[in-house]
């Protein structure tokens, strides 16, 4: 994909119970993750085209739709919580910790990446908004929904004892997520979708029954650059800065395995520059210290009725302090490819929203405490509340 590049938000509404299937979980109960997959709202996208213009088992053969669905000419980026703020959250950096004892909603946060506290913590986790060095936790919320099954459709009721749960995303919340593409693209794609806002959709599992029901609106009458964190600039006399992942990274080793480890990243680091012309190897970048966790990534796919193999991949939040370590003439290409890589992504499944990646969203010398303001969102949004009733 080119890197002249625009992006188009847009917010979901939670109508009913959402359920994201996760890989956590038994056979009694169904996890849902706590956002919106870009493979899951890219889906979405692709049954109401396919069902707005009457394609159904001929959609491949459509060229608009081959494009857009297949060919990851537009990139479907995960979908995150409106925090209090009205802003679009994202996964907390995994070197964010706070003490144990400490209340997620007052006190300090600390960056472990760039040094030590000197005391006993734990990690943040969830969502967040951090901006200029300050924090705000943002939670989203979950249900329980009790089910018997039956095993026997033709019997109205349940025979044999059998019982399940879904875990789901709770109605009337919101989340934003962001469309990336060519310009072109995303203006078709705009009168496609979004000629009336907002719009019903379904999304998740169990959708044809009591669950799924989302509204779907368009924030941005103008396609804006591709921005979808606010980072500091990276320092020419600095020679490091810290990636963070803002969704799950897919990497592959030289076996054409799926890795998550940092001789995977350091490898496609080293071939995204070279694209630039910039001659390096895997010894042009040193690791400095990593707060990194493998996951598991394993989706359903509704028309194959079966789920894709699994695969290891950098769990979202993991973060990166690197340093360059060659001559100095290469570092303004390496800025200038970094920067590239944070409009288009890094790794594989990018447009299913995998492989995004904030530059210096932590900046490397980040030694302060970070200023907590979650405690006085939740009191201003709740003065906001009463106000109205």
């Amino acid at each position: 994909m080119a890197s002249n590049l625009k992006q188009l938000r847009y917010r979901i509404t939670l109508k009913a119970p959402v359920l994201i299937a996760s890989t956590v979980g038994d056979e009694n109960i169904v996890m849902s993750e706590d956002y919106i997959p870009g493979s899951a709202l890219l889906g979405m996208f692709a049954a109401q085209f396919i069902q707005s213009r009457q394609l159904y088992n001929r959609a491949h053969q459509n060229s608009t739709f081959a494009d857009w669905f297949l060919k990851g000419k537009i990139f479907f980026l995960n979908g995150y919580k409106v925090s209090l703020s009205d802003k679009r959250s994202l996964p907390t950096p995994r070197s964010f910790e706070i003490e144990k004892e400490a209340n997620d909603q007052e006190d300090s946060i600390y960056d472990t990446l760039s040094h030590d506290p000197g005391k006993s913590t734990r990690t943040v986790g969830g969502f967040c908004i951090f901006e200029s060095k300050v924090f705000e936790k943002v939670d989203v919320q979950k249900e329980y929904h009790f089910h018997h099954q039956r095993s026997n459709q033709l019997v109205g009721r349940n025979v044999s004892g059998e019982i399940f749960n879904y875990e789901c995303l709770r109605p009337h919340q919101t989340f934003e997520a962001i469309l990336i593409g060519e310009e072109s693209d995303l203006i078709q794609f705009k009168k496609e979708f979004f000629h009336q806002d907002p719009w019903p959709a379904r999304l998740g599992r169990s959708k044809n029954t009591e669950y799924g029901l989302v509204e779907v609106e368009c924030l941005d009458n103008i396609l804006q650059d591709v921005q979808e964190v606010h980072a500091a600039d990276i320092e020419e006399d600095e020679r490091g800065w810290v990636l963070t992942l803002l969704s799950p990274l897919l990497l592959i080793n030289q076996n054409g395995q799926t890795s998550a480890t940092i001789e995977s990243l350091l490898e496609a680091l080293v071939a995204e520059f070279r694209k630039d012309g910039i001659a390096c190897d895997k010894q042009s970048i040193k690791a400095q210290k990593t707060v990194a966790r493998p996951v598991e990534i394993e989706n359903y796919i509704s028309i194959w009725k079966a789920r894709r193999p699994s695969q290891v991949a950098f769990a979202m939040g993991s973060c990166f302090h690197l340093v360059w370590d060659q001559p100095d003439n290469l570092w303004p290409n390496v800025i200038l490819s970094l920067q590239r890589l944070q409009r288009e992504g890094l790794g594989l499944r990018r447009h299913e929203g995998f492989g995004r990646i904030a530059i210096n969203w932590q900046t490397p010398n980040l030694e302060q405490d970070i200023q907590n303001v979650t405690r006085d969102r939740l009191k201003e949004a709740s003065k906001k509340r009463a106000s109205l009733i």
